[in-house]
Order: structure tokens, then C-alpha cells, then sequence
């Protein structure tokens, strides 16, 4: 609540618009930043599981040793 109202009063300190709209926009532009850092933290938070089952295929088809020492580096990067 207390970073709303932050945004709020960030974007009413702003001189854009007239009354109650420069808060609003303020408190969207907040918004936007915080939506736009979900993506980044979703798609690392799936990346990991996927690049384990990668793992666990080349493990049971009887890939080399290569194979495994990769994935697991992928491993560790999503992890």
C-alpha cells in the first residue's frame, strides 16, 4: 500500500495533468515497471525444471557424458 501511495504521489508531483489524473498515471507507470520485471522472473522460474527433464532424457537414452555435463550447466543456469 505504501508503494501505491508513493506512485501516487510521485506522479501528482509531476505537473502532467490536471487533478487526480497525474496520480493515476503515476501509480500506472509503477505498474508497468512491476508487470514488466514478472516476465523476466516467470520465465527464469520455468526455465530450470525444463532444463532438468532435458537432463534426465539424455541420462536415460544413454547419451556421452558430454550430453549430461551440458544440460546440467543449463541445469544451473535456471536454477
Amino acid at each position: 500500500a505504501i508503494c501505491v501511495l508513493m506512485a501516487y504521489h510521485l506522479g501528482a508531483s509531476t505537473g502532467i495533468g490536471a487533478g487526480r489524473n497525474a496520480g493515476l498515471f503515476g501509480t500506472a507507470v509503477a505498474t508497468m515497471g512491476m508487470l514488466s520485471n514478472a516476465v523476466y522472473i516467470l520465465s527464469m522460474n520455468n526455465y530450470g525444471p525444463i532444463a532438468d527433464n532435458a537432463g534426465g532424457i539424455a541420462e536415460m537414452s544413454m547419451q556421452s557424458e558430454n550430453v549430461r555435463d551440458v544440460t546440467d550447466r543449463l541445469d544451473a543456469a535456471g536454477n
